[in-house]
């Protein structure tokens, strides 16, 4: 099918989704401009009538506001009335594409690649690359003529730098909280438009007769909130000694990784209270240092002083797969305890632990749980080598 060099009316299709029918508009300027004379409608629900109203490439709106099977083929009548040389449809969910077949016009367009292809005599082909939603409608009109922007879209760079120079020198890390402060919004603003978060940035002090201080900032999780970075700064600030006045700040950021869109709350939920209580242990590991604030994690391990391992707070943990072993106390000593096990009243079977061989720590202990005559549980062992002597490994809550 060969489009009319020059058609005097076209009418696009997008009844849905809002973020599509704003998406659609610079196909609709593209339109407009490839036909300047020709009367451009735009077909769409009411909240998406809303959202493009007065734009100037929109010659008139259609706001569809029908129900079901008889109300789409009531506006296929409406629009075959209307005797558009063209229609481009651009949803081609059932209704559209019903609407389009029967609209009498010369060309009725829409996507090559879904089920209801049959109502169009003018395909429009999906391009190769995956690109944005926006330009990838545009370069669907390629068959009616119309050429894409060869303008590149903007991309924000890849990584982060951003350097202030300060008006006067500063000889108290407190005072650069303000000036860090600029160079943080930016830097908010740049992880928003590339969808992104990070947990991760680098502040460089300048002097002037010594060598730069580097200032390395870590949160728990990813995130693009400026308070919660700010909060972060403060707390590092406050224990750092500047070793020379202080001149000028840059900021770097590298690690970056996709965020989901933010989702206010109105009401307290579980999940901003963990949020919380994370941007508190965030404060506490700036103030008291990185080794410091740590958490525990599972070791694929039987032996009980190789089954878990410490590590930073805002350290990436792998996951670990559960060993199937037996209750354990939160509770472990450093070092296990004689104890004489004849005061003591079973509670549980015995749990085997042989492990380490391959490591030259050989572990063959015989494990129950054991109760004391103050009803605390006790978790017990004996050694293979010395069946008759037992010892305590820790203590139950």
């Amino acid at each position: 099918m060969t489009p009319p060099a020059a058609p005097r009316s076209i009418l696009v299709i997008q009844l849905r989704r809002l973020g599509d029918v704003v998406l659609t508009v610079p196909a609709l300027e593209a339109l407009k401009k490839r036909f300047p004379d020709a009367k451009l409608d735009f077909l769409v629900e009411s909240p998406g009538a809303e959202a493009v109203a007065g734009h100037p490439a929109i010659d008139e709106i259609l706001t569809y506001d029908a129900e079901g099977l008889f109300g789409a083929l009531s506006w296929a009548l409406r629009i075959r009335a209307r005797r558009y040389d063209c229609v481009v449809d651009f949803l081609a969910n059932p209704r559209t594409a019903l609407i389009t077949a029967l609209s009498g016009a010369k060309v009725k367009a829409g996507p090559a690649h879904v089920a209801r292809r049959w109502a169009y005599n003018l395909k429009l082909l999906q391009s190769k690359d995956t690109c944005y939603a926006a330009l990838e409608k545009v370069r669907w009109l390629t068959a009616l003529g119309v050429k894409p922007d060869p303008r590149l879209w903007f991309e924000p760079p890849a990584t982060f730098e951003l350097a202030l120079e300060l008006m006067a020198r500063v000889e108290v890390a407190e005072a650069l909280l303000f000036a860090a402060r600029r160079l943080v919004a930016p830097l908010c603003g740049w992880l928003a438009s590339r969808h992104a978060a990070t947990r991760a940035v680098h502040f460089t002090l300048q002097h002037e007769d010594h060598a730069s201080t580097g200032l390395p900032l870590r949160l728990s999780s990813p995130s693009r909130d400026e308070v919660r970075f700010a909060a972060v700064l403060r707390e590092v600030l406050g224990h750092t000694p500047l070793v020379a006045p202080v001149y000028g700040l840059s900021l770097c950021c590298n690690e970056v990784e996709p965020a989901p869109a933010l989702a206010m709350e109105l009401f307290p939920t579980p999940r901003g209270q963990q949020e919380q209580q994370l941007q508190l242990l965030e404060r506490l590991q700036a103030r008291l240092g990185r080794t410091r604030v740590l958490r525990v994690s599972a070791q694929p391990d039987h032996r009980p002083e190789h089954a878990f391992a410490l590590h930073a707070f805002d350290e990436n943990l792998p996951r670990c797969a559960a060993t199937g072993a037996g209750p354990r106390p939160l509770w472990l000593l450093p070092k296990p305890m004689p104890i004489d096990v004849r005061t003591l009243t079973p509670v549980s079977g015995i749990e085997r632990i042989e492990s380490g061989w391959w490591e030259g720590a050989w572990c063959a202990r015989d494990y129950c749980v054991m109760r004391d005559a103050s009803q605390a549980l006790l978790w017990v062992f004996r050694p293979r080598e010395q069946p008759t002597r037992w010892f305590v490994q820790g203590w139950f809550g």
